[in-house]
């Protein structure tokens, strides 16, 4: 069959390597068939490939192709796909929660041979066919997908990240810790430095506007945070974005942290998550937004530094507002997103409608909620709860009976919202983690038969993301698993999978392994142990010494034994005394030595 040659649509560049490899294409080109296969392993021998890595960097470098057909079996295979999915299924069940799977394929196909299957192909073959199907490790990892979120505009959505800066100050100067000092020694002395500069970096989802502020600290706290969110959404002079979002997305090292500031977005009415541990793509948009003040404003710190912490939030302030506006010189930060030509960010903010705008109350109320605490609550049997409202002057009802989830004697946090009259937030974990949260107000009119007449419920809904064929695949591996059963809880229960058919470790017994002839050793001394005994006391040996005796000891035979023992006889000792007198005819005491 003879081979092609087609000229690429570009210049290749004219490297060594790409060179090589044209030459090796022009010499396949004019050898004869039966010569093809031989020039190309010696081809990949010298570049220290495999065959079929040379014959890609042939077609990727040269353009080369060998002109042969594609099988009209490829693809197919004699091994059933029963067989398959019960491979990937078990080392699904043997992968830990860090992703590690500790049942290689080859061990897998021991077992099911050993259970009956049959195996007919080879374990690098079956590799190839578990990765055809996506059913591999790589593949499988596609059943939870990255879902792209959209925020409705301007305030309704922001992201904070509060980082520690290589900036800090001594006497007055800044310093910068330079990147190969935290691989040394070096960083320790940075760890004793008692105040460090934190950066807090906030970003607006739907318009991109970025603020920023330093804290000088021994470490991150939510009274800086606080400081910083009354700060990034408080009306600033000089500064166009201003106002309390609708959601907070934050580290959750904060939220864990920060208590008091969790009250205060509460009685914001703001919707507060931390993003997941293992996906911190959650906020993602923020991280970007840091990486913007670190690479475009705090190297301008090495050329003019500033010498303290309130010169440096001065310059960044004007430097976001520079930033987010569009007026850096030679700097083009206009925001960049598939779905629209380039935008000033402050453009985009400015579209916010009145109502959109949520202005803050003043920093001395917020302050006070930071003292309180989330009380809890008990629900009744019949499905309320009482509670004291701040703008109150007596106790509350409220009707819980649609809050979704909830039953009599679950526990509940409850806060108060200063901003709505007697409304109250109530918080509730579920078994599994999830946070519920509903916004209720106080049954203030009854019907005649004592019945609330009006509840409204707040919340919203959340979409899932469309299902992949990896999470089709995870269903098809649990009905293998637990056919019939709920897998999820059939795991919970610790039942075993594959209805216990698989014979992964009874075929073990089976096994004749040649008999070896014994190997005689050394053998271990071992000192007896000294007997730590106590002695028994002196008046309790006495009492058993006249008992041996069968009369009372005379009291030469009483201040001998005193004199001798006065902390007492040792066990040993007695034992030894209480035979001797017992074998005497005439019994007379003898002390032993």
């Amino acid at each position: 069959m003879t081979g092609e040659y087609r000229t690429m649509p570009t210049t290749p560049p004219q490297s060594a390597i790409v060179e090589y490899w044209m030459q090796t294409a022009r010499r396949l080109l004019g050898a004869a068939p039966g010569e093809r296969a031989r020039l190309v392993q010696a081809a990949a021998d010298t570049a220290g490939c495999s065959v079929n890595t040379a014959y890609r960097r042939l077609k990727e470098y040269a353009g080369y192709t060998s002109g042969r057909r594609r099988r009209r079996d490829a693809g197919q295979t004699r091994q059933p796909e029963t067989t398959l999915y019960e491979v990937a299924a078990m080392q699904r069940e043997a992968t830990r929660k860090n992703g590690k799977r500790i049942l290689g394929t080859e061990d897998a196909l021991s077992i099911l041979e050993q259970s009956g299957r049959e195996i007919t192909v080879s374990t690098s073959r079956v590799n190839a066919l578990l990765r055809a199907r996506r059913l591999d490790k790589r593949g499988l990892a596609g059943a939870d997908p990255a879902t792209r979120m959209r925020s409705r505009h301007p305030n309704h959505v922001h992201q904070i990240d509060p980082s520690l800066c290589v900036i800090y100050y001594l006497k007055g100067r800044q310093y910068i810790m330079r990147e190969e000092e935290f691989y040394k020694n070096k960083l320790e002395n940075y760890a004793r430095i008692q105040e460090k500069v934190w950066r807090y970096v906030r970003t607006d989802h739907a318009s991109g506007v970025i603020d920023c502020k330093y804290y000088l600290a021994a470490g991150e706290n939510q009274f800086n945070l606080f400081d910083f969110l009354c700060h990034t959404w408080g009306r600033q002079p000089g500064r166009t974005s201003h106002g309390a979002p609708r959601i907070l997305i934050w580290d959750r090292g904060s939220a864990n942290t920060a208590t008091g500031v969790k009250r205060v977005l509460t009685a914001l009415e703001i919707e507060h998550e931390p993003h997941q541990t293992e996906a911190p793509r959650t906020k993602g948009q923020v991280e970007d937004a840091n990486n913007i003040i670190e690479c475009k404003f705090e190297s301008r710190l090495r050329v003019e530094p500033a010498e303290s912490i309130d010169r440096l939030n001065d310059s960044v302030f004007r430097f976001c507002e520079a930033y987010n506006a569009n007026t850096l010189p030679r700097i083009d930060s206009r925001l960049r997103r598939a779905g629209t030509r380039p935008v000033v960010r402050y453009d985009l903010w400015s579209r916010i409608r009145p109502e959109q705008i949520r202005e803050m109350p003043d920093k001395r109320i917020l302050g006070r909620l930071m003292e309180g605490r989330i009380e809890p609550r008990t629900i009744t049997e019949q499905l309320y709860i009482e509670y004291k409202h701040p703008m109150g002057e007596r106790s509350y009802v409220y009707d819980v009976r649609h809050c979704e989830g909830l039953q009599p004697k679950d526990k509940v946090q409850v806060s108060p919202l200063i901003l709505s009259g007697r409304d109250i937030r109530v918080r509730f974990e579920t078994h599994g983690g999830e946070e519920k949260t509903w916004r209720l107000s106080p049954i203030t009119e009854y019907d005649e038969y004592g019945f609330p007449l009006d509840l409204p419920v707040w919340g919203e809904g959340y979409r899932s993301p469309p299902r992949t064929p990896a999470d089709h695949n995870m269903d098809k591996l649990d009905e293998i698993a637990y056919p019939g059963r709920d897998a999820k809880a059939a795991r919970q229960r610790q039942e075993t999978p594959f209805e216990g058919a698989l014979d992964a470790i009874s075929h073990l017994h089976r096994i004749e392994t040649p008999t070896r002839l014994p190997r005689n050793g050394a053998r271990i001394s071992v000192e007896a142990p000294e007997d730590i005994r106590p002695p028994v006391p002196l008046t309790r040996a006495l009492m058993r010494l006249t008992e041996a005796l069968g009369r009372p000891l005379t009291p030469k035979e009483n201040k001998d034994l005193r004199e001798r023992h006065p902390e007492g006889i040792p066990e040993e000792e007695l034992a030894r005394m209480e035979a001797t007198e017992e074998k005497e005819t005439t019994p007379r005491l003898r002390v032993v030595k």
